[in-house]
């Protein structure tokens, strides 16, 4: 048995363990089996971006688990014991980390493996707090490359020249990339725009925009008649025409808001995963015409 596969071992008993907790606590029932561990290679990601880019790295090598679905927010993520199964064997979890997905360390004590967080080549945003959604610009997704290129070959060196030659390709993509989306924003009516939850800084200063407003102060927190007030003066000031929300949170309290200043809502999605942004360039170009948008 290779190291892989007697690493790989040890943790399938802690994840056998681990699970029938989960499932104890949760008052569930699984039937289903979990195959015995190989030798192969696999990984989680805590959210889409970050398990598209892995497997444009890993190729078909290493098998990659995404953790919170498509749809669904890291915010109010729970682990479920059918989720719990699949994740009993993988060898490492790839996260974002400063707050956004801590639920990691809980996801990674499934199989005993490593919480791996990927900002080491990236320009983080850390006035004050760091901002945790730094995968939302192309410069920074090759630094998330350049960090998963790294930890692949660590854990699988016999891959290493796949590992090494994907991500060439991938970031030479991800440059095409950037030079489409700054000429998307070459030809927008508008650079300024309002946001709902304060996740768009990495977006907006890698394309030249300004964010002059956000309409909750935080996740799931409604913003005060005060801030509401301010927004508004905002608004007229800088004759915003949309604000934009976000699929995985609740928009109730902002219709009315909207109704009242005669503006539109429109759609940008930092986590994508869905029809017709099922990769990460996909979801950037998405949410660059989406914004550019007359």
């Amino acid at each position: 048995m290779t190291d892989i596969g007697h690493k790989r071992a040890v943790r399938y008993a802690l994840g056998i363990i681990m699970i029938v907790l989960i499932i104890v606590i949760a008052g569930a029932v699984s039937s289903r089996v979990i195959e015995p561990p190989d030798d192969r290679v696999s990984v989680a990601a805590t959210i889409f971006p970050i398990a598209d880019i892995v497997t444009q790295v890993a190729g078909d090598v290493v098998d990659v688990e995404l953790v919170l679905d498509p749809g669904a927010s890291p915010h109010t993520f729970e682990l479920t014991p059918q989720k719990a199964s699949r994740l009993a064997n993988v060898d490492i979890v790839f996260a974002i980390g400063f707050g956004l997905d801590d639920w990691a360390t809980q996801v990674a004590s499934i199989s005993g493996s490593d919480v791996v967080e990927l900002n080491q080549y990236v320009e983080l945003d850390c006035a004050g707090v760091c901002d945790p959604h730094y995968w939302l610009s192309m410069p920074n997704a090759i630094g998330i490359t350049n960090s998963i290129v790294e930890k692949l070959v660590t854990l699988d060196p016999e891959h290493a020249d796949i590992f090494a030659q994907n991500a060439e390709e991938y970031i030479t993509e991800l440059e095409v990339a950037q030079g489409n989306i700054d000429s998307i924003f070459m030809d927008a009516p508008s650079h300024d725009l309002v946001v709902f939850h304060d996740s768009w800084n990495y977006f907006a200063n890698a394309y030249g925009l300004n964010i002059r407003g956000t309409f909750e102060p935080a996740p799931g927190r409604e913003p005060t008649p005060k801030q509401l007030a301010e927004l508004q003066n905002t608004i007229k000031e800088f004759n915003i025409q949309s604000i934009y929300r976000e699929p995985q949170l609740s928009e109730s309290a902002l219709a009315p808001f909207v109704k009242d200043l005669d503006i539109q809502i429109r759609t940008i999605d930092p986590l994508g995963g869905v029809e017709g942004r099922l990769s990460y360039i996909d979801l950037m170009l998405y949410n660059a015409h989406a914004i550019a948008s007359p």
